[in-house]
């Protein structure tokens, strides 16, 4: 059985309140894993068949859409890594997680996770907890977008994450931010912030 203090601690980023008797259930079902850097943790062939908890380092989630890579979002310590699609929908999706660092992860069987969800109120919190952040995100990712000029777009991105940066290809994070790949290279020397190129 694995450790329950570090997932504990990731259960409590979502819900506060669960119990450590509640963790140490949950750990049975749980796996510790080590991905490397540039690895893929959750493949955008065929269906999910797991969840993961991020417990350490960060990743890259994207689309290949016409051969064009399309990000979604970049995730952190606390985060649950999954194809949503094949979570609510049980079918294939076509979303790729990739490590950026080397990363820690707990992971469960997807099959076992929804059971959990379904039957025990403690883990249906702390999914409630999920949602309820990941819709956060999407709205307000969708909001700057539409209301802030690109300078602003960065500078809001940069306040909340700016321990990503070094991690991110330019070219990457100028697509995620909707802003071309030359001007997003002047806002950052215009910052003084060079972050990682390429």
């Amino acid at each position: 059985m694995i450790g329950t203090g570090e997932l504990h601690e990731l259960l409590a980023m979502h819900d506060p309140y669960v119990r450590p008797g509640k963790v140490e259930e949950l750990a049975a079902s749980f796996t510790r894993r080590t991905y490397r850097k540039g690895e893929v943790i959750i493949s955008g062939k065929g269906t999910c068949t797991t969840c993961v908890f991020l417990a350490e380092g960060f990743v890259h989630a994207f689309r290949t859409v016409r051969g064009e890579v399309q990000t979604m979002w970049f995730g952190e310590k606390g985060d649950l890594l999954t194809s949503y699609h094949t979570l609510f929908k049980n079918e294939p999706g076509d979303e790729t997680v990739v490590a950026l660092t080397d990363c820690e992860v707990y992971s469960i069987d997807m099959v076992e996770f929804k059971r959990l969800v379904a039957t025990d109120l403690e883990v249906a919190a702390i999914y409630i907890k999920v949602l309820e952040a990941g819709y956060s995100f999407w709205e307000n990712r969708f909001l700057i977008r539409i209301q802030l000029a690109a300078e602003e777009r960065y500078a809001e991105w940069l306040t909340r994450t700016k321990h990503l940066a070094q991690h991110i290809p330019l070219g990457i994070l100028a697509r995620y931010l909707g802003i071309d790949q030359a001007t997003l290279s002047r806002i950052r020397a215009k910052g003084g912030n060079k972050g990682s190129e390429g």
